[in-house]
């Protein structure tokens, strides 16, 4: 079975890298406006999971699914392994609870 392994970690600063993630998002990787397919996709989820209880966005990334979801009424929360991409989603959907947006700490055992 493979472990799960935390994000990179810079050796200058001993800190989670970074940059990956900015430019991830300064790029605009996974922008729902262009895909109007994926957004069908969305609702389509949405009406079939709607008072069936939470939904957990796995891997969340900028939180750009996580909002989508939650403008179509999903109680939907974000998880992702990397702080500066929960940092993003918060920064970003300011509007979506704070608790919705959770770094996951892998366990160590």
């Amino acid at each position: 079975m493979k472990k799960w392994r935390s994000p990179p970690i810079s050796r200058s600063s001993g800190r989670p890298m970074t940059g990956v993630a900015d430019n991830y998002v300064a790029m605009g990787v996974g922008e729902l406006a262009p895909t109007p397919w994926l957004r069908a996709a969305l609702a389509a989820f949405a009406e079939d999971v709607n008072g069936l209880g939470p939904v957990l966005d796995v891997g969340c990334g900028p939180g750009r699914v996580t909002a989508h979801l939650a403008g179509l009424g999903v109680d939907v929360c974000g998880v992702d392994l990397s702080p500066r991409m929960i940092a993003h989603a918060r920064r970003l959907h300011p509007g979506l609870c704070g608790s919705r947006w959770r770094r996951h700490r892998p366990s160590s055992g």
